[in-house]
C-alpha cells in the first residue's frame, strides 16, 4: 500500500481503486480523492493515458497515485488486475467500478469478446462483478470497504421482464449499441440471475 507520507500524523489516508479513471468522473473522482488526501489507484486501457493521468496526480502529492492498465472486456485481464491490485493492497478503503463501454469499437456492429460475450455486457456487467468479488476480502480487511457503480439513465426505460444479458435474442430489430447498452442496466439484477450468467460465460 502506498504511504501518505506528506500528510500530517492525526490525517486518515484511505486507498481507492477507481476503475475508467482516465477521465470524466472516474478522472475527476481521482482528482477529488487525492486533494482530500487519499490515494488513488487509477485504472485504465491504454497505458499512455494511465501515465499521464498518474503523472498528475503525483504533481498534486507525491506518492498519491498509482496506475493499473488492463482491458476489462477479457475476465482473463479482470483477474489479472484484481490480483495486482490485491497483492499490493492488503486493506483497500473502497473500489468504484466507473469503467463503462457504449458501443464496443464504435462502429455500430456487435463486438464479440474473446470469451465469447457482447462486449458492452462484458465490461458494463461481467468485468465489475468479478472485480469485486476479487477484491471482496482486501475491501473487508480494510473494516469499513465501499464498493460504488456508476450507471446510466439508460436503464431507467428498461424493464426486467426476461432480460437478454448477452444481447443475443434482439426480435424483431437486430441487434444495436443503444438497446445493448439499455440492457446491460437492466438492474438491479437478481444476484442469482447474474452468477448463472458469470458461470456460463466467464471462463
Amino acid at each position: 500500500m502506498l504511504a501518505c507520507a506528506t500528510l500530517s500524523m492525526s490525517a486518515v489516508c484511505k486507498t481507492f481503486l477507481v476503475t475508467g479513471a482516465t477521465d470524466g468522473i472516474g478522472l475527476a473522482t481521482c482528482d477529488q480523492l487525492v486533494r482530500a488526501g487519499n490515494t488513488v489507484l487509477v485504472h485504465g486501457r491504454s497505458p499512455d493515458k494511465v501515465q499521464r493521468v498518474v503523472a498528475e496526480l503525483n504533481s498534486l502529492r507525491a506518492d498519491a497515485a498509482v496506475g493499473y492498465v488492463a482491458d476489462l472486456s477479457s475476465m482473463a485481464a479482470v483477474r489479472r488486475l484484481g490480483a495486482e491490485v490485491a497483492a499490493a493492497n492488503p486493506a483497500l478503503d473502497g473500489l468504484l467500478n466507473n469503467a463503462g463501454s457504449f458501443d464496443g469499437d464504435y462502429t455500430g456492429e456487435r463486438v464479440v469478446t474473446e470469451d465469447g460475450n457482447e462486449y458492452t455486457l462484458a465490461v458494463n456487467v461481467l468485468a465489475p462483478f468479478l472485480l469485486t468479488s476479487l477484491l471482496l476480502p482486501a475491501l473487508r480487511a480494510s473494516g469499513a470497504g465501499r464498493v460504488v457503480i456508476s450507471s446510466s439513465v439508460s436503464q431507467a426505460i428498461v424493464t426486467r421482464q426476461n432480460p437478454d444479458l448477452n444481447a443475443l435474442r434482439r426480435t424483431p430489430k437486430p441487434w444495436g449499441p443503444i438497446a445493448s447498452h439499455r440492457q446491460n442496466y437492466v438492474g438491479p439484477l437478481p444476484v442469482d440471475c447474474l452468477r448463472g450468467t458469470m458461470n456460463r460465460t466467464i471462463p
